[in-house]
């Protein structure tokens, strides 16, 4: 009894068990794994598990993929051994004098694909199939025409025809190179599939008939291989479900066979049995019915050719002989039938064809035209092989693809290492344009070639003008000799033989001579005319050799200065390139023209690609360029829409001219990460050297000195494995605290710095130990404090300062974070240099170190000099700040604000189609912040009135949306459960009552849940409180699977807020709520009102502060305000509402007794730079980051315009109108600070109780101090001008 129970619940277990996964197996299919299908392999041998593919060659009886398709047999029209012995290696020899050939089906029925193998591929598609049936004389084309290449010798054909064919005919040149026919007889599409019998005898179960094994005659086995119904039953039948629709071929059988009984029990029980089939809708569409008087070991049931329905469903039934059904394996052959652009056995793969969604072969993927660029195989999934791409990988790499051969994308063809030198990317098939040459035609000939022209790869020139010759025609012809390429003598009859290069002119011509070319014979009757005509001439010869002579002096005076002139201006240590055209021109403006000068290997090692012919002023200090704080802002939009940033930017040349000699020296051993990016000499970084230890003094490090003379950077590379000990060597000798890191380990796939800290606990490196101590991460930055230690030394505490959130060649997001990250780090204690390094060492640390130099300037002067810092800073290091984007930054992060409304970024919330899901149409989502919605059906969309918002540690962690329209509540569930949100804080949901474009999203009782097409909302509890109330809520998400209708739960809690208005108090208390309801795992907070902006921001907002408060110790409230707000300008749209953010700081810090320093001059206005310290320990004091306290006897007033006003302290004009946007107004300089900043108090006190002292009158304030009251700090905070 407990086998049998034991085998039922396996027999259930099987038949729920998903049909999905496909695994192979030689045997019967294994049930227990929910395997489908059978391995075919020649030989019986072992095929892969997961795919099915066989070693070597499918079973004769079965071909195509995963040899799954039965094989019809047939017979050619005369004896062609070659056709018939299964082997694709035989082929027609090529003697048929007719191309053609006939063959004849066993059994006659309808067809659906032929393959055929050729072994010339340009006879692949030369074949034309036709088939006849057993009524018709003439041959038919088949319907549609399709086919679709497997390989380069291999082609499926379709031919779905609706008759029984009894011939076929192949016609064209292929069949020349014929070598294998396959007919497909389809493939059991029943194997595996869900079955149901009307009652089941012990342990024949009816899923037994599909196992893919029909058992042993005589065997003991049928027990394990066929179906059993029990004796007198009053219904005897059984039931396969196909999983998705077929056209149906033929049914195949096997009834049970046990012929060593005497009692013949089993094989009359199927005489006379019923075939039916239906089709999706469970409408009958064909019955069979059994004629046979006597039993037969096989029955097969040939489907009617007018039978075209879609069958998903056969039942089997016998007759009154037998009380009993037994079933050993029903096959059933036939072909799925996929929806358009889908394949595969269980229709469970995509088409991957050039032309989208186009319907490809079912049974293999093959696509008719062509697999999509960059694909080939059966499938069409196959990647293209090495050295080709397109569609059906049937084009070749460019043969002059740079670097590891011939390679290229696959889909494209684009040379993947770039072009070899002349000829024209991406492909590199064509040379180079004419007139240019080199790496990607970017040189251009020099002008000294004739007519411009050159070799496409080297640049030398085609051809010279007459009078030069030389690779680049920058040498004239040698003396003596002129005209094209130096081939003629210069005339003997002039004077020494000299004359014009180019046209061969004399000079001067010798005694006796005259003419251009000196041929005329001065005869003595022509020296007779004229009196004195033979001494003229002799004056005349020897007045032209003086001033030949007085020419030539003056020429090689000209050029001895010239050569003298380029050597001082280039120096010894000057290994600049000169341009071709450059020097081109100048040989076209001196008779004496100069080859162009290419860089040696050594310069090109030194030199950026970057630097431009005016890299020779280098070493010349820019002027002054200083702009003043307060005009920063105007002066950057006055210059917004033309080159003038961009040309100081470029005047500065990306390297000088200094020594950079042991860089270059360092190549070989790869301590270099980039072969363009080395230190100079004059400030390289000095390890110490130990012979016996092998330790060398390199390292691809610069010190780099700060706006103070006393303050210094050290900029680095980021390690790499060779000089992984030396970086964490250097941290240890430079006694370095503090490391500012600007890159993620692994960037775009590559590696962009080795980790030189450990994940937990300590790792050696070489005689330092690194210990990690502590780990707080933030949404953009990490904070890590290590302890090093060597040997027997004291051990040292680095904390190092990892920047997430900016990736490479590119600019952060937005500027907030990185402000935000900069004054962490200054705040930060530290004695020895800061350690700042990206990967290469010079774009973003370059622009880290500028942002620092010009807030030290802008403190000490009240002024800031882009210029000037970008000028010092590549007198350290070259290449800092690489890129004009990266000097935007720069720029950027010193104006500690953003952009409220930009003309772009809008585009999705603009859109004709989404505008209706907008309640406001000035209340849009940026497109980089807007949540995607997955679409579940066709008919919906991705787009919603929502942006993603950072919380304290996690960067898309908290949701702002407007409550949900009519039409949007499908999309707010869908945003809740496919965001994994856990709190939805709700307000002005009471306005729904009043206001029709606010939608119903939740049920309107706990006894009636709110259905919906796609979602069901259940409200399990309700709390109601004087401020809220507390939903919990069930959202059961619909799905529809082969099994049927199911629902996935989604849990949370809903919020929701009644207090129209929101005063700080009562901010106080929803923030203690949220708190409280806040879930512990990663699901998200969402916030919500009507507009999506206001009351919803203002609650983000303030819990975002108040976590950043509580975690960090310290913040500064505009830059969490401005963050948000550069992602939602609305939010935080009023004075009132800044100012509350205050007050319940005010309220939570009373509340709560604990220590801080609330910086405030007066309750109205607080600071543009308003920082709040809620600790600050002795033990952490930095004497190089304090500040002298404000003096606080000469307040300021903010009027509606936000401008400072010194003349009446006291009481502040009164604000109005909403805050102004951030980058909309100017920036205003501080009273007593040019640039405000945040940082901790001079004289911190100790950790006795604390004392709050709040005085009244107009100047309120409040100070705070621990144990003795004399001990006071009081800072003032002045309007935040955002």
């Amino acid at each position: 009894m407990f086998f049998f129970l034991a085998r039922t619940v396996a027999a259930i277990l099987i038949l729920l068990t998903p049909i999905t996964a496909q695994c192979y197996t030689n045997g019967r299919v294994m049930r227990n794994s929910g395997c489908r299908y059978k391995c075919h392999c020649e030989g019986n041998e072992a095929c892969d598990r997961d795919t099915g593919v066989c070693q070597g060659m499918c079973d004769p009886q079965w071909f195509g993929s995963a040899c799954q398709y039965a094989s019809l047999n047939f017979a050619p029209s005369e004896q062609l051994a070659w056709l018939t012995d299964n082997d694709d290696g035989t082929c027609n020899d090529g003697s048929r004098p007719v191309q053609s050939i006939t063959v004849r089906l066993d059994k006659p029925q309808r067809l659906s694909w032929v393959r055929v193998v050729v072994n010339e591929r340009d006879h692949l598609r030369q074949f034309q199939l036709t088939y006849r049936t057993e009524s018709s004389q003439e041959f038919s084309s088949c319907p549609g025409g399709r086919s679709a290449k497997v390989n380069d010798l291999t082609l499926d054909i379709s031919c779905p025809t609706v008759k029984v064919v009894s011939e076929l005919k192949l016609s064209g040149s292929g069949v020349t190179a014929l070598c294998s026919l396959y007919i497909s007889d389809g493939v059991n599409v029943a194997l595996g599939q869900e079955t149901l019998q009307s009652s089941t005898f012990e342990r024949w179960f009816s899923s037994y008939a599909v196992d893919g094994d029909p058992g042993i005659p005589d065997s003991k086995e049928f027990a394990e291989t066929c179906s059993h119904t029990p004796s007198n039953r009053a219904e005897r039948w059984w039931r396969v479900l196909l999983s998705n629709a077929a056209v149906v071929f033929r049914i195949v059988i096997y009834n049970r066979r046990e012929p060593s009984r005497t009692d013949d029990c089993c094989e009359d029980r199927l005489i006379g049995f019923t075939l039916e089939a239906f089709k999706e809708t469970y409408t009958k569409v064909f019955t069979y019915t059994d004629t046979n008087q006597t039993a037969q070991p096989i029955y097969t049931v040939i489907v009617p050719a007018n039978i075209t329905d879609f069958i998903n469903r056969i039942r089997i039934s016998n007759s009154e002989v037998s009380t009993i059904l037994t079933l050993c394996e029903v096959l059933v052959f036939g072909e799925t039938v996929c929806p358009s652009g889908k394949f595969g056995l269980e229709c469970e793969r995509d088409c991957n064809c050039v032309v989208r969604q186009e319907s490809c072969f079912v049974s293999t993927g093959g696509c008719p035209s062509g697999c999509a660029a960059g694909n080939t195989g059966e499938d069409c999934y196959a990647p293209c092989s090495r050295g080709s791409y397109g569609i059906d990988c049937n084009r070749t790499c460019s043969e002059h693809c740079k670097g590891n051969g011939n390679d290229c994308r696959a889909d494209t063809g684009h040379c993947t290492g770039g072009c070899e030198a002349g000829y024209v990317p991406p492909l590199c098939d064509d040379q180079c344009p004419e007139k240019t040459f080199g790496q990607d035609c970017k040189e251009n000939c020099s002008s000294a070639c004739l007519d411009g022209l050159c070799h496409h790869e080297t640049g030398v020139c085609n051809r010279c003008p007459p009078g030069y010759i030389g690779d680049y025609c920058d040498q004239v012809c040698p003396v003596y000799m002129f005209g094209d390429g130096c081939s003629q003598n210069c005339s003997v009859h002039c004077l020494d033989q000299l004359c014009d290069h180019q046209t061969g002119i004399c000079d001067n011509c010798t005694m006796g001579r005259r003419g251009q070319f000196c041929e005329v014979e001065i005869t003595a009757a022509q020296s007779g005319e004229g009196g004195e005509g033979g001494e003229g001439g002799d004056d005349t010869a020897v007045i032209g050799a003086i001033v030949g002579t007085i020419v030539g002096v003056v020429i090689v005076t000209i050029i001895v200065i010239f050569f003298v002139w380029r050597h001082r201006r280039n120096g010894s240590e000057d290994k600049r390139s000169v341009n071709h055209e450059t020097s081109a021109a100048t040989s076209s403006n001196s008779s004496t023209p100069t080859r162009p000068r290419r860089p040696n290997a050594e310069a090109k090692a030194v030199i950026s690609s970057e630097e431009g012919p005016d890299s020779i002023y280098s070493n010349v200090r820019p002027g002054n360029t200083a702009v003043a704080v307060e005009d920063l802002r105007s002066y950057l939009h006055n210059h917004a829409s033309d080159t003038f940033l961009k040309d100081q930017f470029e005047s500065v040349p990306m390297a000088n001219s200094y020594s950079q000699h042991e860089g270059v020296s360092a190549q070989p051993s790869k301590k270099n990460r980039y072969k363009n990016i080395l230190p100079y000499d004059h400030s390289r970084v000095l390890l110490h050297v130990d012979a016996d230890k092998k330790h060398e003094d390199y390292i691809n490090a610069s010190s780099v000195k700060g706006y103070n003379t006393d303050d210094f950077f050290i900029a680095s590379q980021a390690p790499n494995s060779v000089i992984l000990h030396d970086f964490v060597r250097m941290l240890w000798e430079k006694q370095v605290d503090r490391v500012v890191m600007l890159t993620n380990l692994i960037e775009d796939r590559k590696i962009k710095c080795t980790m030189y800290w450990p994940e937990d606990e300590e790792v050696t490196f070489g005689e330092i130990k690194v210990k990690l101590l502590t780990t707080k991460v933030f949404a953009e930055y990490t904070i890590r404090q290590m302890q090093l230690s060597k040997d027997a030394e004291s051990p040292r505490t680095l904390t190092q300062f990892h920047f997430t959130a900016w990736p490479d060649k590119s600019v952060p997001d937005s500027p907030w974070g990185l402000v935000d990250f900069q004054q962490k780090v200054l705040a930060s204690p530290g004695s020895g240099p800061l350690l700042v390094h990206c990967s290469a060492g010079v774009g973003r640390t370059g622009t880290f170190i500028a942002l620092c130099h010009l807030l030290q300037e802008a403190e000490a002067t009240g002024k800031m000099d882009f210029l000037s810092t970008l000028w010092r800073l590549r007198q350290d290091r070259m290449q800092m700040i690489q890129t004009l984007a990266l000097s935007a930054v720069c720029v950027e992060e010193t104006l500690e604000s953003t952009e409220t409304l930009e003309e772009d970024g809008y585009e999705k919330g603009r859109n004709v189609i989404n505008k209706q899901k907008n309640r406001l149409n000035n209340i849009l989502p940026k497109n980089a912040y807007m949540p995607e919605l997955t679409c579940e059906v066709k008919t919906m969309d991705k787009y919603i009135n929502a942006v993603l918002v950072p919380s304290l540690t996690k960067t898309h962690h908290n949701i702002l949306t407007q409550l949900p329209l009519p039409s949007t509540v499908t999309d707010f569930w869908r945003l809740v459960t496919q965001y994994n949100v856990g709190l939805v804080v709700a307000f002005q949901t009471d306005l729904r009552h009043t206001d029709e474009t606010i939608g119903e999203f939740l049920p309107s009782s706990e006894s009636e849940p709110m259905r919906g097409a796609m979602f069901d909302v259940h409200t399990i509890n309700k709390e109601e409180h004087r401020l809220w109330q507390e939903l919990s809520v069930t959202v059961f998400k619909k799905k529809k699977t082969l099994l049927g209708n199911s629902a996935e739960q989604h849990y949370l809690t809903c919020l929701l807020c009644k207090n129209s208005t929101l005063d700080p108090e009562t901010v106080v208390e929803y923030l203690k709520k949220v708190k409280l309801c806040k879930p512990s795992d990663q699901s998200r907070t969402l916030y919500m009102c009507r507009n999506g902006a206001d009351q919803c921001g203002l609650m983000c907002v303030q819990s975002i502060l108040l976590d950043k408060l509580e975690a960090d110790q310290c913040l500064t409230v505009p830059l969490i305000v401005g963050a948000i707000k550069a992602i939602r300008p609305q939010v935080i749209p009023t004075v009132d509402e800044y100012m509350c953010l205050y007050q319940v700081l005010r309220l939570t810090h009373e509340a709560s007794n604990v220590y801080g320093n609330l910086e405030n001059a007066n309750t109205h206005q607080p600071n543009r730079d308003a920082t709040i310290n809620k600790a600050a320990s002795s033990s952490h004091a930095n004497p190089a980051f304090q500040q002298e306290e404000p003096d606080t006897s000469l307040k300021s007033d903010v009027n509606i315009n936000n401008t400072v006003s010194k003349e009446k302290p006291g009481i502040p004009k009164p604000q109005t109108g909403p805050v102004p946007s951030p980058r909309t107004q100017a920036s205003n300089k501080p009273t007593e600070s040019p640039l405000a900043t945040a940082t901790a108090a001079k004289n911190p006190v100790g950790d006795d109780d604390v004392v709050v002292n709040v005085a009244s009158g107009d100047d309120t304030h409040i100070e705070m101090s621990r144990g003795d009251p004399g001990k006071k700090h009081s800072r003032d905070i002045e309007y935040a001008n955002m």
